[in-house]
């Protein structure tokens, strides 16, 4: 019974991994432990209200587990697989497992050489089955030891399937997201030694969708998609936000007619350009402070609102900008500027000097 022992620790260490969302696969107190599994394992939720968040499907979800092995075993100690396995615990913080029994499961077992269809097995589980706990975010199956009377042991090898399927007892996540389950397999293998594996499924959606299309159009890609391609394992369950869907206000100032007038001063001229140039300078603030495009989880939004406005904007924002000196209205002549005003002021001065002689006279 040391052999019993030693997997009663790593199957505490296995759960603790498990509940506390640990990254690089469930840790063993035997030492031996695969963290690059390889193997195929699928979720399938079969009804559209099955993938509800939360308390929003009343009647709990129904699932089937498809966990092809081979490549699990790949690196241990046994790549055959088990001979005899001894554990078997599925997990995920974010799922509620409680309110399931073994009265739930429609079907446990192996599909030896995984060449069966859909879910059916070749040889049961659940006769192998000696101790079953149904946790709030686990589900630990303890099988029958080659020493145990009550019940045969089972071996689990790298070219089965293990299949599970589970009617309306589990409670899906909160939020809305792409979720994972992680698995967790302990037993002694063909060469004697004891070891574990750990396996995640494949991301499944978790939101009020009527398909997969549109939950993609709800919540983006997958994780695996968007570039998270690395072989740990790991027990979290990864939501994805919802997308914000941001709507940018385009308005286009319709071109203004401006009116220009024939400067016939450098004067003139030169505060021309210089308004020309505030105009310009206001344009330019005016498309930094437009906001940009927001994103979805495709990660292009952060992008889009550091582009730089194009030069149609700013071509805009100059032609209806006013010349600094339009709102003062036409200049107002004076003495003494612009042509014939030194002329008519000397004629004035001999006519004054005139009209004082005659009255002298």
């Amino acid at each position: 019974m040391t052999g019993r022992t030693r997997v009663s620790g790593a199957l505490a260490i296995a759960v603790v991994v498990i509940s506390a969302v640990v990254v690089g696969g469930a840790a063993s107190a035997t030492g031996e432990v695969n963290h690059e599994t390889s193997g195929d394992y699928e979720v399938f939720l079969p009804n559209e209200v099955d993938h509800y968040p939360g308390d929003q499907n009343r009647a709990n979800a129904s699932i089937q587990h498809l966990a092809g092995l081979e490549g699990t075993f790949d690196g241990t100690p046994s790549p055959r697989g088990y001979e005899v396995a001894e554990y078997l615990i599925i997990g995920n913080p974010d799922i509620t497992f409680s309110s399931c029994s073994t009265e739930n499961t429609a079907a446990f077992g192996v599909d030896r050489e995984n060449d069966d269809p859909g879910t059916e097995t070749d040889e049961s589980l659940l006769a192998a089955r000696k101790n079953s706990e149904f946790n709030d975010h686990e589900i630990i199956i303890e099988f029958f030891d080659e020493d145990d009377l009550a019940g045969d042991s089972i071996a689990i090898n790298d070219v089965d399937e293990v299949v599970a399927v589970q009617n309306e007892c589990y409670t899906m996540p909160e939020e809305p997201g792409w979720y994972q389950i992680n698995g967790f397999l302990n037993g002694t293998g063909y060469d004697g030694t004891q070891f574990d594996v750990t396996l995640d499924s494949h991301y499944f959606y978790i939101c009020e969708c009527s398909s997969e299309a549109e939950a993609r159009e709800q919540l983006g890609p997958p994780p695996s998609e968007q570039g998270d391609d690395s072989t740990e394992s790991t027990a979290t369950a990864i939501a994805t936000p919802e997308r914000t869907e941001t709507a940018t206000a385009a308005a286009t100032a319709e071109p203004t007619a401006t009116a220009t007038a024939t400067a016939e001063s450098t004067a003139t001229a030169e505060r021309t350009a210089t308004a020309a140039a505030e105009a310009t300078a206001t344009a330019e603030s005016t498309a930094t402070t437009t906001p940009g495009d927001g994103g979805g989880s495709d990660g292009d939004g952060a992008d889009a609102g550091d582009e730089p406005s194009s030069p149609a904007d700013e071509s805009t924002a100059t032609a209806t900008a006013a010349p600094a000196g339009a709102a003062d209205g036409p200049v107002t002549p004076t003495v003494g500027a612009g042509p014939g005003f030194g002329a008519v002021a000397a004629l004035a001065g001999l006519l004054a000097v005139g009209l004082l002689a005659h009255r002298r006279d």
